[in-house]
């Protein structure tokens, strides 16, 4: 049957996906380090709310399926949060 359902090849598009993720990711945190060096310089706090909600509100309008706007909005508040510990762990600032 062609039309059934391959796990195996379902798994390895998800971990191709996985690859990609994590590669943007560091990508990310990367350029959340030059944010932060740039916030220290300036003596400017890590944490911007209204810079926050643009970021969510950016990334919602990006989903074809907005069925998954409540997840898109947790996982980049996940995100966001992981960036701030980076941001104070690598450059020491609060």
């Amino acid at each position: 049957m062609q039309n059934e359902i391959n796990l195996t090849q379902i798994r390895d598009e998800i971990n191709s996906i996985d690859k990609e993720l994590v590669k943007l990711l560091e990508k990310r945190f990367n350029l959340v380090l030059k944010v932060g060096e740039y916030k220290a310089v300036r003596n400017i706090p890590i944490f911007d709310e209204g810079r926050e909600k643009i970021v969510i509100e950016k990334c919602k309008k990006h989903l074809d399926n907005k069925k998954y706007e409540s997840y898109i909005e947790r996982l980049y508040l996940q995100i966001m949060n992981t960036c701030k510990d980076i941001e104070r762990d690598e450059i020491k600032i609060l």
